[in-house]
Formats: C-alpha cells, structure tokens, sequence
C-alpha cells in the first residue's frame, strides 16, 4: 500500500484523528445535554438537531468554496477548530432549547466546512494517485473506527466525569487538534480558485452537470444514499422485530455495516490498478443494490449482517473512485467547489433517502422499503453505467499525473 512521508499530510492527519474523536465523544455529550436540557422531549429536539445537521452538510460546503475561498486556508482549518471547541464550551452555559440549538448550529457549520476544506487539502498535499488513494481509504477506516471507538469512550468518560468536565475536555482536544494544524505549516491555498467562478456558489453544481466524468455520480449517489438510508432508518426494526434478537444485536448490525465499509475502501486499493474508476464504482454500486434486494427475503440475524457488511463495502467501492474523480475535475484550482457541491449534493440525497426509507418501513412494511430502495439503486447503478461504459469499455484506467 502506498506510503507518503509528506509531513505536512501527516500532521493534518493526526489533527483530523484529534477533532474527529472529540467530534465523537461530543454527540454523545449533547444526547446528555439534551435531556437535561429538554425532559421528556430530547427526542424531538435532537431530532431538530439531525435536520440541522443535515442542512448545514448541504449548504455549508457551498457557502465554504464560495465565500471562503480567498482565506489562508491553514488558518482557517486552525480558526474551525477553535470555534467548534467555543461552542462546547458555551453548552456549560445553555439552559433553554434556543440556545442549545445556536450551540449545535455553529459546531456542525465548522465541522461540515473543516471537511471540505480537510479535502481539499489533502488533494493539494498528495498529487500522486496512488497516497491520495490510500489517504481517502484511511479516512473512511477511521471515519468508521470513531462510530465505534468514540461512543464507547464518552460512556467511560461519563463515569468519571461530570458533563460539564466532559466538554471541557473535548474542547481541549479541538485545541489540540488545532496545534496540530499550526505545526503542519500548511502551504496557502487562499485564491487557487481563481476568480469569478469560486466567488458563486453554485459552480461546483454547474460543474457536476456540465462535465461528462461527473455526471454518472450523481446517479451513483442515490444508489449510495439508498443503501445508508435503509441501514440508519430500519436496523432497529429489522433486527430486534424481524430476527427477534435483543438490543445488543443491533449495535452487532451496525457493526457489521462498518465492517463491511473498511473492507471496501481497503479493497479499493488493491482494485485501483487492475480496475477503471468507471468498473469499480459500477461494481459498488450493483453490490448496493443486490444487497437492498435481497433484504426481501432475508429474515435471520446472519442474513442481515451479511447484507449490511455488503452494502457497506459496495458505498465504500463507490464513493473511494467518485473522490479521485472529483479531484482531477476540479483541478488545481476547482478543488474546492468540486468536493463542496459533491458532498452538498450527496447529504442533499441522503436526507431525501432518510425520509422515504422511513416512512416505507413504517407504512408498508420492510419488504416494500427494500423493494423500493433496492429498485430505486438498480435504476440509478443502470442510469450511471450509461455514463461510466465508455471509459471502461476502452479499458481506460485511472490516468497518472
């Protein structure tokens, strides 16, 4: 596997392992906070959270690659961490749900503008396709990894620490995190938008549908968000209601969906030199669907871990590829439009997917929420190979720089 020895790369690493633990640990401490904060009715104010979430994922990227662009970016990456520490810190202080909404509202607008701006650092830092491969593939590894780790963490912590020293402590490691970023002494990429078309918000969109390498991700993005909605929105059900295991089994489940997501991004560097991008993401992308179609039929525990495990793997083969796309769309000085209008739109789709997954699971039952969702990626998979084919049928691999 390829190894860089790119310092600064390393240290952006490190400080991306620092602030995404903290972020972990974090989500934990606002469940808290927020039944402190709300009672009997946390439920519906993290939910208001989620769509928050979900809202500042879609615009923020945007807003970053067009209002943001001239900005030394180092510092900014430094000036996101301190904010999002800040704004811990002020939940010491919140006592109603307004105010306990402002806090979260500026915790997750930094985060969703660090990761765009952690992206398209890291295309700048590692030109060479086979580290930017592998530096993608491990950020979904630890991605995953922190879905596991960081709750697990919080729980210990929150058994030796008050709430309140709890945030304390994730805010020290934002700072931390922030150091890491100052050590790195990043190169300034302030203005490699080059002017008019990185000051309007909506170039990285108008890129997505003007250029043809582009165009069949959009379609791959619903496959991707089909899968991910099923998974978050239907586990608890389909496990503990449809193969009658307790609650422990759930977590076993999601486990399994991240498992089978670090196996695919590690695949994808074994598959990257014998593969076109083009094959690779179709490939993910069938697995998505065949994974969502058979979940008709599947009604025992192995059989759904089986199914999450290849869901997981198939997002992870579609979505490793669609970021070296990306990058060389965008170019040295388009990056960071391409990544932001990439993740606005795929949030913008997930938040979609979330909504008819669960309303189908619910209303009609888990075989019609598989059947929609698993015919809905098999579409979309069909629609984006249309646009893929050319370049894998002529055996086109990933092109060197």
């Amino acid at each position: 596997m390829p190894k860089s020895d790119n310092r600064p790369y390393k240290l952006l690493f490190q400080a991306k392992l620092w602030a995404l633990f903290a972020a972990g640990v974090a989500t934990v401490e606002l469940s808290v906070i927020a039944y402190n904060v709300a009672g009997n009715d946390s439920a519906a104010l993290l939910g208001t959270a989620l769509s928050l979430k979900s809202l500042a994922y879609v615009a923020v990227p945007l807003l970053t690659a067009a209002i943001f662009e001239r900005l030394p970016r180092g510092r900014f990456l430094m000036a996101l961490d301190i904010l999002r520490a800040l704004s811990l810190l002020s939940l010491v202080f919140v006592t109603g749900e307004a105010t306990f909404l402002a806090a979260i509202a500026v915790f997750l607008t930094a985060s969703a503008a660090f990761k765009i701006t952690y992206l398209e650092y890291v295309s700048h830092l590692l030109p060479d396709r086979g580290e930017f491969a592998w530096a993608m593939s491990k950020s979904r590894i630890v991605d995953e990894l922190e879905g596991v780790a960081s709750p697990l963490a919080a729980a210990l912590l929150l058994f030796l620490l008050p709430v309140d020293s709890l945030l304390l402590l994730s805010a020290a490691v934002f700072a931390v995190s922030a150091l890491r970023i100052k050590a790195a002494d990043l190169p300034d990429l302030s203005g490699k938008g080059g002017g008019r078309r990185a000051r309007q918000a909506l170039s990285g969109l108008r890129m997505f549908f003007a250029r043809a390498e582009l165009r069949p991700l959009t379609w791959l993005m619903v496959a991707v968000a089909a899968g991910t909605a099923m998974v978050m929105t239907s586990t608890p059900y389909l496990i503990r209601s449809i193969a009658g295991e307790g609650p422990s089994a759930t977590a076993i489940a999601f486990g399994a969906f991240g498992a089978g997501a670090i196996l695919g991004a590690l695949v994808h560097v074994r598959l990257r030199a014998p593969l076109s991008c083009g094959s690779e993401m179709a490939a993910g992308g069938v697995l998505i669907a065949a994974g969502l179609l058979a979940g008709m039929a599947v009604t025992t525990f192995a059989g759904f871990l089986a199914l999450w495990a290849a869901i997981g793997a198939g997002i992870s083969l579609v979505q490793m590829p669609a970021a070296e796309i990306i990058r060389d769309a965008g170019g040295s000085g388009g990056m960071m439009a391409a990544f932001g209008a990439g993740l606005a739109m795929q949030n913008a789709i997930l938040a979609g997917a979330y909504m008819l997954a669960g309303w189908l699971a619910a209303g009609a039952g888990p075989e019609t929420a598989f059947a929609v969702t698993g015919g809905g990626a098999a579409i979309a998979v069909a629609l984006a190979w249309a646009g893929l084919r050319p370049s894998a049928s002529a055996g086109s691999l990933r092109p060197k720089r």
